[in-house]
């Protein structure tokens, strides 16, 4: 059984492009408001149309409502024209996103660089 143990957010880099934040812990409801609330005190950007990549290299554990998180945060940004994309997923939360079929709608990159091609094209 996991831990409750909660999330963190760190903002890594902003570039003109998009934002890359770190999550790290279990991923469940209110993570879409918390990495905004953090981007946006990080940045003191309110309601920021940037495009986010998130480092899920140190996400220990996802449920249904981290899921249900991600998706409202695409949503957010897909209204605003930005992009959400996920990178560095550790196989276990791969796992995860693969069994209900994640990757149609968000993209999951291996890496950062590989992220940062998505924004050049």
């Amino acid at each position: 059984m996991p831990s409750e143990e909660s999330m963190a957010v760190t903002m890594d880099n902003k570039t003109d492009k998009f934002c890359h934040v770190h999550a790290s812990g279990h991923l469940g409801w209110g993570a879409d408001e918390e990495i905004k609330t953090h981007i946006k005190e990080s940045d003191g950007v309110a309601g920021t149309s940037e495009s986010i990549v998130i480092d899920m290299s140190d996400v220990t554990f996802i449920d249904s409502a981290g899921i249900s998180s991600l998706l409202t945060l695409r949503r957010d940004l897909d209204e605003r024209g930005g992009k959400l994309v996920l990178c560095d997923v550790p196989p276990r939360i791969q796992q995860v996103f693969e069994v209900v079929a994640l990757e149609r709608v968000i993209p999951v990159v291996d890496n950062l660089r590989s992220a940062r091609e998505m924004f050049e094209k």
